[in-house]
């Protein structure tokens, strides 16, 4: 014959393994976490880089102005 398995007990088996070690668990939420954060610091950095990139381009484009500016009177 074979062991029979009782419902209830089959049920709490399943239900006991859904559940997980509160250690494991708070080491899965801190790789969850520093993963997050150097993520954020990755886009923090592309944002700088790209205000930089920003405030070259304004530049280059008052040099490009007061150059066209200058030619402009040279003309006249």
């Amino acid at each position: 014959m074979k062991p029979s398995i009782h419902p209830q007990k089959k049920h709490q088996k399943n239900k006991s393994s859904m559940v997980e070690d509160p250690e494991v668990l708070a080491s899965r939420l801190n790789t969850v976490l520093n993963e997050l954060k150097g993520v954020m610091q990755d886009r923090k950095d592309r944002v700088e880089e790209l205000r930089n990139k920003i405030i070259i381009l304004e530049n280059d484009n008052e040099d490009m102005e007061k150059r066209i500016s200058e030619l402009i009177m040279d003309a006249f």
